[in-house]
Order: C-alpha cells, then structure tokens, then sequence
C-alpha cells in the first residue's frame, strides 16, 4: 500500500490544515519525493503512467472546485499529490472513502457551528418542552444553510477518507 513513512506527514498535513487552514508545500513535497522514490523502487512504465494519470485527473478535478469556489488552492495541490500516491485503479474506491469522510466529518462541523449560535441556543432551551428530537435536528442542521456557511478544513477529511480506503481495502 502506502510507504509506512507518508502517515506521519499526512497526520501533519492533515493537523495543520485543521488548525491553521494551510497546508504546507513542504509537507506535499516530501509526500512526493516518496511517492516518486517509491515508484523508482518498483519502477515500470504501466505504473509511472497509471500514477500520472490519476494525479492529474485529481489535479484538475480539484481546479474545477477551486474555481467553483468549493476548494482553496493547496487542497488542489493536496489531490494532485493524493493521485500520485494512490494511482488510477485506486482512486476510485480513494474517492468513495473522501466523500464518506466529507459527509461524517460535515455533519460534525455543521452541529458544532450551530451549537455556537447563542440565538439558537435560546431558542432550544426556551421552547425545549415542545420541541421533538427531529425538529431540533432540523434546526441544527439548515441554521447555516440560511445565514452562513460552514467552513471545514479538506485535508484532514482526505486522511481520514485514505485511512478508511486503506483499512476497507
């Protein structure tokens, strides 16, 4: 699967895009200096191509989101690098275990930013009596579909969607 020495840097990526919103390029690079030493150590042609393929297919899927404003830029480089490790016959079920994450993990930041809403909180409380389970959960939920939008970090949600493809897989 993957070299044992990427999941440390991943974690870091993955931990620094949590707390700061930036992933680092040097933390990409070296995910890619082992991704091309370990494609020199098992080195064929079919292999080189099936990796460049998927990191481009990434890459350029990761573009479309960044200019539909669904993505910021070093989440794009993050793909590009995500598709040169996995390769092409991967990346489908990789891309199936992102979204997995991206929705267990939105679902979180969602909750999480409408329990910071004192305003919601009030209202909860106050009509707690009368309200169901659903009707919370509701109000939980479309809060920040109706004024604002919750903004989670990426690249924890692809280490924790490549952890899952790599346990799943």
């Amino acid at each position: 699967m993957f070299p044992i020495i990427i999941w440390p840097i991943l974690f870091s990526i993955g931990v620094s895009d949590a707390k700061e919103h930036r992933i680092p390029n040097k933390l990409l690079l070296l995910v890619l200096f082992f991704c091309l030493l370990d494609l020199g150590l098992h080195w064929s042609l079919d292999l080189f191509f099936d990796r460049l393929l998927a990191g481009i297919t990434m890459f350029i899927l990761g573009l479309f989101l960044f200019f539909a404003k669904a993505m910021s830029a070093g989440d794009v480089k993050l793909l590009g690098v995500i598709g040169i490790l996995v390769g092409w016959v991967q990346l489908p079920s990789v891309g199936y275990w992102i979204i997995i994450s991206a929705g267990v993990v939105g679902v979180f930041y969602s909750i999480y930013n409408s329990i910071e809403s004192p305003s919601l909180l009030h209202r909860i409380k106050k009509n707690a009596n009368e309200l169901t389970i659903k009707q919370v959960m509701l109000m939980l939920i479309t809060r920040n579909v109706a004024i604002n939008k919750t903004v989670m970090p990426f690249a924890p949600i692809v280490v924790i969607g490549l952890a899952l493809h790599s346990y799943f897989a």
